[in-house]
């Protein structure tokens, strides 16, 4: 190792990341047989490939916006091109990327794929590909209910998304049925009471009808008593009057009855009506897919 700080190629911009091993850590990486105290001389920097990408998502489909940063750092390359599968790390922020080595350091020498500049252009376009054909997103989707979420979401976390959006969508529906049926249903209930009425005066109609037909005996049997001649002709219409009410009545109590099935019967339809809007939109909540999103390559910086 070497004192002196490498030149890096024209262009190239150059960081430090910070240390993260420890000492056991730096003997074990370092192959050192631990068979006496170790004492700690410095830092060694050793030079690597560090790429690292900000991909950007949209879709207006979808009404997605994201990004996500990809990370690769390569050690060692004995290809024209690494295998940047095998080197992906994790992101780096910015502020954690030193522009100055530490004191009281030493560097290994700069291999040749990474001292020619033109190399690390060509590097940097391979990596730039790499990330835009592995860069496809997979989106959870709920296409019924036009819901969609990105791959990072959890399945109960998608899963409650798609549940207010039917819950909303839902509520709409059933208030939208709720005023159909209101609207009927206050009609056949002002029809019922209306017919309700009518069977009280029918029975009012018919009570009197009897008072008077019972009253009509009395008069025609005192008659036959004081042998007095009394015409039937009141009787007989009175008796008249009195079957024509029973019929009136009788007519009356059958509307209301068909009004009263019809009041039920539309209850029920309502009902059905309101679990049907409640059971497609729940079965519509399970309705979740996956669908590909890939970046563009002018998104990917």
């Amino acid at each position: 190792f070497s004192a002196a700080h490498p030149n890096v190629p024209t262009g190239a911009a150059e960081y430090f990341i910070p240390n993260q091993l420890g000492v056991s850590q730096a003997v074990e990486a370092a192959k050192i047989q631990n068979s006496g105290s170790i004492e700690t001389e410095g830092l060694v920097y050793r030079p690597a490939l560090l790429a690292q990408a900000e991909v950007r998502y949209s879709s207006t489909k979808y009404n997605l916006q994201s990004s996500k940063i990809r990370t690769a750092l390569v050690l060692e390359n004995e290809k024209s091109f690494p295998e940047w599968d095998d080197a992906v790390w994790t992101a780096f922020d910015a502020r954690q990327l030193g522009d100055d080595p530490l004191p009281n350091t030493r560097f290994a020498a700069l291999p040749g794929w990474l001292a020619d500049a033109k190399r690390l252009a060509g590097l940097q376009k391979d990596y730039i590909d790499w990330v835009y054909r592995t860069g496809t997103l997979q989106i959870n989707a709920n296409v019924s209910l036009k819901t969609y979420a990105l791959d990072d979401a959890t399945t109960a976390e998608f899963r409650e998304k798609c549940a207010d959006a039917a819950r909303l969508a839902m509520k709409a529906e059933l208030d939208k049925v709720e005023k159909a049926y209101t609207t009927r249903l206050r009609t056949l209930e002002k029809k019922l009471s209306t017919q309700k009425l009518e069977v009280e005066d029918s029975q009012t109609q018919l009570n009197q009808r009897n008072l008077e037909m019972l009253g009509a005996g009395a008069e025609f049997a005192l008659g036959l008593i004081g042998k007095r001649k009394k015409s039937l002709s009141t009787s007989l219409s009175k008796g008249r009057l009195t079957e024509k009410a029973k019929n009136d009545l009788r007519e009356d109590k059958l509307t209301l009855e068909t009004l009263e099935k019809e009041l039920r019967g539309l209850e029920a339809e309502k009902a059905a009506a309101l679990k049907e809007v409640q059971d497609r939109w729940a079965q519509m909540v399970n309705d979740v897919t996956t669908v590909p999103l890939a970046p563009m390559k002018k998104d990917i910086y």
